[in-house]
């Protein structure tokens, strides 16, 4: 058990700002394109598997001026689908004299254990949530059977995004985006949906300070846009909410190493209302899912066992169960790859 907060020497007539400067760490948007944009707290602590069940129907009618004596049957396919569990676990050691010594900077060392082990054990998540704890049983969302595009060279035959025309990149996400939606069947349905992107600093960067120009983009009123705005805009007359997120465990995870952008619907929205309904088996059949996208957590926050050692020493045992990021509905999201720079 190292210690990692040494005495200080200080002059005898000084002050000290109670307030400490502590290390900093990326705020993944990743979880947003989860179904409710988090994961579902919903098995138990020692739940080896999650299953879900699924149904398709093939229904069909007979059209006759008579009482026709042949007449088809609806056929359902039933299937399941399955993900395993994972412990998350770390570990907090310390007795008195270390506990004595962070003081007097100022730190509650049972505070500053339980939260260093609490952003472990989420940062782990996140990468399975994207990756997977074991990517080679196709665990993760990237990992999942949907849809894979790269952004083609412009006009100009630039390949890279950060020299890429600026009304072509927004022509390009607008037309990506609604590819996803006409997956779902949410194109002209008149029912607001959401649309999440994700992807590194550098790009979702660059799509917020390129200004596309009058030519191919104009504002009500008056004015030019950036690439994000624009998109962001024109989505929003056809009733979609667009979310942009970043994470840049995403830099080099698209095709041949380059960067990756995620477009997904994480939840499919009801469809718009008709007197007939020729969707009535999925509108009505209950319980139903909407979700595409999901991650199971066994609890809100990491469960602590507290040990004492010898030595006075307090040993904490931190452990949260999880599954992998699962792609329910691999239809609802697309994986575009391109190089940054």
């Amino acid at each position: 058990m190292s210690q990692a907060f040494s005495n200080i020497v200080k002059a005898q007539r000084s002050f000290t700002e109670p307030g400490v400067i502590v290390s900093y760490t990326q705020q993944s948007g990743a979880f947003n394109m989860l179904a409710g944009g988090a994961p579902e707290v919903k098995i138990g602590h020692y739940d080896q598997y999650v299953y879900q069940h699924m149904i398709e129907v093939r229904s069909a009618a007979t059209a006759n001026q008579a009482a026709a004596n042949v007449m088809p049957n609806a056929t359902f396919r039933t299937s399941y689908g399955s993900v395993p569990t994972y412990l998350l676990r770390s570990r907090a050691q310390y007795d008195h004299h270390e506990a004595s010594a962070a003081s007097s900077w100022n730190v509650n060392l049972a505070d500053a254990k339980r939260l260093a082990a609490y952003q472990g054990i989420f940062q782990a998540a996140r990468n399975g949530l994207l990756f997977g704890f074991t990517p080679s049983n196709g665990e993760g969302l990237l990992n999942a059977p949907i849809t894979a595009v790269s952004i083609p060279p412009d006009a100009d035959n630039h390949t890279t995004l950060s020299t890429m025309n600026a009304p072509y990149l927004f022509d390009f996400f607008l037309k990506t985006i609604q590819d996803v939606r006409k997956r779902v069947l949410n194109v002209g349905q008149g029912v607001p949906t959401k649309v999440v992107v994700v992807s590194t600093q550098d790009i979702i960067g660059f799509l917020e300070a390129s200004v596309v120009d009058l030519t191919s983009y104009q504002r009500i009123g008056s004015g030019v846009n950036t690439i994000k705005g624009s998109i962001t805009d024109v989505n929003d007359w056809n009733g979609v909410d667009v979310e942009w997120h970043v994470d840049d465990n995403l830099q080099g995870q698209g095709a041949g190493g380059t960067d990756a952008i995620f477009v997904i619907v994480p939840e499919l929205a009801p469809q718009g209302k008709s007197p007939v309904s020729t969707n009535i088996f999925a509108e009505k059949l209950q319980p139903s899912d909407s979700g595409t996208a999901r991650q199971y957590f066994g609890s809100d926050t990491p469960m602590e066992f507290t040990a004492p050692l010898s030595g006075g020493v307090v040993d904490i045992v931190y452990e949260q169960r999880m599954t992998p990021g699962w792609m329910v509905r691999p239809k609802a999201a697309t994986l575009v790859s391109v190089k940054y720079q």
